[in-house]
């Protein structure tokens, strides 16, 4: 039997888990599982399964950083928003919150150093400091572009964690998977501001939903089909896959097109991650060698 005393710790340490996953809560579908699903299809064939827990570990830290930075500049748009998040319901303070950004700077380099990815941890730090603490992320230009550069950083971490060697030279298809990668987030990245327009009006960004509330759905519609048409023809996918493909991007299009609520697009943007995590993956399952240099 537990004391009462080792009973309090083990709730106390629970408590203080919970708070750190609500920090990141809303961002495990966003980054979280589509870095994680591109990072294990990319890794070299040594480091793919192996590499699992270290790479979901080293993605969820520097997300914890982003977040934590994120939501110490963003306590109006989080209250109107997101109340449950850690500082809106007060589980913890601004002042601890900023404390715990700089304290997990430090422990993401260390841990990314240990891990033979600094650079890619370096890069992520550098975005997030110019999204968050210089508010970049206030006008919709450099916020796509942060995006960009922040998923780049994220997925090329998480490909290379506890990489050695010759192994760790990219090969001309995940770079290839990179670049394009990181410019279709750079061109659908509005695609989670939709449902959030109402807190980012509160809290002064211009996002591309508040600059142009139709014309930012309509740009979805483009791009989504754009990239699927693009991307079937560029990997060189089969049937099957380029029907998933396309059709998510239709459908995901389509929706927040057509439907233009709260709920709607909350739905929408679930499909969108759906078919981001199939952009992430289709290169690696169709040979994208071949596909690069034919």
């Amino acid at each position: 039997m537990l004391s009462a005393y080792a009973l309090s710790c083990y709730r106390r340490l629970l408590a203080q888990f919970y708070t750190l996953y609500l920090f990141t809560r809303s961002d495990m579908k966003t980054i979280l599982l589509p870095t994680l699903v591109y990072g294990t299809a990319a890794a070299p064939t040594s480091l793919t399964l192996a590499q699992v827990l270290p790479r979901t570990l080293w993605i969820w830290v520097h997300l914890l950083q982003f977040c934590t930075s994120n939501q110490c500049v963003g306590v109006h748009e989080d209250a109107a928003n997101k109340p449950w998040r850690p500082i809106p319901s007060r589980r913890i303070t601004v002042a601890r919150a900023r404390a715990l950004r700089w304290a997990l700077l430090a422990a993401c380099l260390a841990l990314s150093a240990r891990s033979g990815v600094l650079l890619p941890s370096a890069a992520l730090a550098l975005a997030t400091v110019a999204y968050n603490e210089l508010r970049l992320d206030s006008h919709w230009a450099p916020r796509h572009v942060c995006n960009a550069l922040g998923y780049a950083a994220f997925n090329a971490g998480a490909t290379y964690v506890g990489c050695k060697g010759p192994q760790c030279v990219p090969e001309t298809s995940i770079s290839a998977a990179q670049v394009i990668n990181a410019l279709v987030v750079l061109t659908t990245i509005h695609a989670p501001d939709l449902e959030d327009a109402a807190g980012d009006r509160l809290d002064g960004r211009r996002t591309l939903p508040v600059a142009f509330p139709r014309a930012s759905r309509a740009v979805l519609l483009v791009a989504l089909l754009g990239w699927s048409a693009f991307l079937v023809r560029f990997w060189g996918t089969g049937a099957v896959f380029s029907a998933v493909l396309l059709g998510l991007g239709a459908l995901a299009g389509v929706r927040f097109v057509a439907l233009d609520s709260p709920e709607a697009d909350h739905t929408s943007f679930r499909l969108y991650t759906v078919w981001l995590c199939t952009v992430q993956i289709v290169p690696f399952l169709v040979g994208p060698v071949s596909a690069v240099s034919a």
